[in-house]
């Protein structure tokens, strides 16, 4: 463990300490750059590191399905659900066929739900911050 990198240490801590939010974000952040890399190393025929790159996508694609809570999030959870099994399937055809389509298809998928949730989040602490201070005018009253 001394010897280990301060960038892999820094990565592993930032992990570690985040919360499930910055996490959810981490992931769609991690998705969407091995997606780009993959295109590219598609462009370039090295199709080994293409490869690799899109089977990491598949891996944080994964994680999103495996991370949905059912009990809370019910009917929105089961969709998103979906949603991620469409995702994988696309990657795994992606994957067989070296297909950039299918990449960026999911890429972009990606990339619109993490601006989807930045909004959603955005909004949800905008909407606290109103209740806190409604709270607390009427509160000095």
């Amino acid at each position: 463990m001394m010897n280990q990198n301060p960038y892999n240490q820094y990565k592993e801590t930032s992990v570690q300490t985040a919360t499930p939010e910055r996490l959810m974000f981490m992931l769609f952040d991690g998705g969407i750059k091995f997606l780009k890399q993959a295109e590219k190393h598609i462009e370039d025929n090295d199709l080994k590191t293409a490869n690799e790159k899109i089977k990491r996508g598949q891996e944080i694609v994964n994680e999103l399905m495996v991370s949905l809570d059912f009990d809370k999030g019910g009917e929105i959870a089961k969709n998103l659900f979906s949603l991620y099994e469409y995702m994988l399937n696309e990657l795994i055809q992606a994957n067989i066929k070296k297909d950039k389509d299918r990449i960026a298809r999911v890429r972009n998928m990606l990339t619109e739900m993490k601006e989807t949730f930045q909004q959603a989040q955005k909004t949800l602490k905008n909407q606290k911050g109103e209740a806190k201070q409604a709270g607390g005018v009427s509160g000095k009253a």
